[in-house]
């Protein structure tokens, strides 16, 4: 990955050798990512930014830094390493905000080789670690991941569970205004930490037919689509796709006449 690149919205899981490598001197961005069942993030002398991420059960380090690279983190959730969850080494030091390691074999910060001393605020770090706002306790998610009899990676359900020590007790000075799952942040009365804000709507459901998004199909949605084709009320149209009753790609007169079939005709 190089500056002005990065990754966003991508799952990356299963792989034997791929994660994500940060070339030399580059500051790319990697977010909203799970990475999982691979072999992590590694940063080889660079300053890449990792925002709303879950790194989970990898085959190595959560994210490995070498060669003088110093990642940022935020609100990022890094868990079930069998070696640490973010390791230094070679003059390499990461800022970590808002985020959460948990559960990693060999600790939850490693520093070796003349290593420098990260940055870390307002968050959640197994064995605890020096900062303003920082916490050891358990982040009581909805489900831990862990590793099978096969040393294959199940992963977990990293929403936080409600009376988690870390809803709330982050900062949100700076921090992204959506999580992991674009719901917004705060969603309380402060900044969680880890990758998923506790309290965030859930993400509506999808329902044909439903053009003004009020979560059912009924007669006001004909009424919806009809205006939007033919008096030119965009705004009251809340989701295309769903306004195309009839699923055949595109949005006419077919779709209200289709919905107002199945209303009273039963078709």
């Amino acid at each position: 990955l190089r500056t002005g690149g990065g990754l966003s919205g991508l799952t990356v899981t299963g792989g034997s050798g791929g994660g994500g490598v940060v070339s030399p001197s580059e500051i790319p961005e990697i977010r909203d990512c799970t990475i999982s069942g691979d072999i992590g993030v590694t940063c080889i002398s660079s300053s890449p930014l990792l925002t709303n991420c879950v790194i989970s059960g990898n085959f190595l380090e959560g994210v490995r830094c070498y060669d003088s690279a110093s990642p940022t983190l935020t609100n990022c959730s890094i868990l079930g390493s069998p070696r640490v969850g973010v390791s230094l080494a070679s003059s390499s030091s990461a800022t970590l905000k808002n985020c959460i390691v948990w559960n990693n074999a060999g600790g939850a910060i490693g520093q070796e080789d003349g290593s420098g001393n990260p940055i870390v605020s307002y968050s959640c770090i197994e064995a605890g670690w020096p900062g303003d706002g920082n916490i050891d306790q358990d982040p009581s998610f909805v489900q831990q991941g862990y590793w099978d009899v096969s040393n294959t990676w199940i992963p977990g359900d990293y929403h936080l569970q409600p009376g988690s020590p870390c809803i709330d007790t982050g900062t949100c000075n700076g921090v992204p205004p959506l999580d992991i799952e674009g719901n917004a942040r705060p969603a309380g009365a402060g900044c969680d930490m880890g990758a998923y804000e506790f309290g965030a709507p859930p993400a509506p459901l999808f329902r044909r037919g439903d053009a003004n998004g009020d979560a059912k199909a009924d007669i006001s949605d004909a009424i919806t689509t009809l205006g939007f084709l033919f008096l030119g009320n965009p705004g009251q149209l809340a989701c295309e796709k769903s306004a195309d009753t009839n699923d055949d790609g595109k949005l006419d007169l077919s779709d209200p006449v289709a919905l107002l079939n199945h209303l009273f005709l039963g078709a």
